[in-house]
């Protein structure tokens, strides 16, 4: 083998190994207690985000079964962490939003912005973020205010 070929085997097989923390490694390598002891709220919320747009991709999803035990498996994570009150949980659990939850219980539930514009005063702070699928959340110091959807 030239010096071509083993660089160009070195970079594809770097490509199929799983980086810690991502979504693959998660499911593929993580004990729950590894996973609890790696991630934060934050960092769970965001594995099951990336959840849900595993599922919703039909190429890359598994059956809905393995689907379904996968996500129980990650909202079981999340509720050990005792950041968010059982009615959060609930709402998490439906994938819904409730005006006064926390940002980050609302992001948990419908995903994380994509981008946001924040502005802040002497009343505060304020935080439009705009998640996909055209949703856009407004925060106000630290709460769901209100929001919007456009699909």
């Amino acid at each position: 083998m030239n010096k071509i070929s083993i660089v160009i085997m070195t970079l594809w097989l770097s490509g199929c190994a799983a980086p810690p923390g991502s979504y693959k490694h998660f499911i593929m390598k993580m004990s729950d207690k590894e996973a609890s002891n790696y991630y934060n709220t934050e960092g769970l919320c965001r594995i099951l985000s990336e959840h849900h747009r595993h599922m919703s991709d039909p190429f890359i999803s598994p059956n809905a079964e393995v689907g379904k035990d996968r996500r129980e498996r990650i909202l079981d994570l999340i509720s050990g962490k005792n950041t968010f009150s059982n009615e959060e949980m609930r709402l998490i659990s439906n994938r819904r939003i409730r005006q006064g939850m926390s940002e980050l219980a609302a992001y948990c539930s419908w995903g994380f912005p994509v981008r946001s514009n924040d502005s802040s005063g002497s009343w505060g702070w304020h935080r439009q973020a705009i998640l996909r699928n055209d949703r856009y959340l407004y925060i106000e110091n630290g709460k769901l205010e209100s929001w919007q959807t456009y699909n």
